[in-house]
């Protein structure tokens, strides 16, 4: 179950990592909500141009992704343990990719167009005005993602996945611009490194 859930946060996490451009100097952090089949979390993002820290809480306790850039690594701290995982940028492509606008999310690592983009206007999520598209796979149509970008944080503030496995949607809230700092990314000390097959 554990392994599970820590996939099904990876896919949406990563899914959502695509749309945040390249170079970008955000500075915010929000309050985080995720659901899915595989159950809920909540917790907190802190985002400094390229690094992101998530603090998720659900079955599983509590648990946090730090990337450091697409080409850095990226670090999953696991608290009940006092212990870390560590992928490089090979075992988790989709945090090295940043599409620079929304034309671009039709693109795969190769630059082929392989989604299909439909753009449905404007909406607020948060106070903050979005681009609110919808992504569909042409190979794979049963699946789409609703998505609702800001322009201003340079970051998708809510998405909605639909799939045969069900729904997933992440959406942030509280949103408080220019409050990180470098510390939000470093390793907790006395943190171990934990190996586990298949990541």
């Amino acid at each position: 179950m554990k392994g599970s859930f820590i996939r099904f946060f990876l896919s949406v996490f990563f899914s959502l990592f695509l749309l945040v451009p390249a170079g970008w100097a955000a500075n915010f952090e929000a309050a985080m909500e995720i659901e899915g089949p595989m159950g809920a979390m909540t917790g907190k993002i802190y985002v400094l141009g390229e690094k992101q820290r998530q603090e998720l809480t659900g079955p599983m306790g509590r648990t946090d992704v730090i990337t450091e850039g697409r080409e850095g690594t990226v670090l999953i701290l696991i608290h009940d343990q006092k212990a870390y995982m560590e992928m490089g940028k090979d075992a988790s492509p989709g945090a090295t990719m940043a599409p620079m606008d929304l034309e671009s999310l039709q693109e795969d690592g190769d630059g082929e167009k392989t989604m299909k983009m439909e753009e449905l206007g404007q909406e607020t999520v948060e106070g903050f005005l979005c681009e609110k598209i919808r992504l569909v796979d042409p190979e794979s149509p049963e699946t789409s993602t609703l998505i609702w970008f800001s322009k201003e944080l340079g970051f998708p503030l809510k998405a909605v996945s639909q799939s045969p496995e069900g729904t997933s949607t992440v959406l942030y809230r509280n949103i408080v611009v220019g409050s990180v700092t470098e510390s939000r990314f470093e390793i907790p000390a006395g943190y171990s490194r934990l190996e586990i097959p298949g990541f």
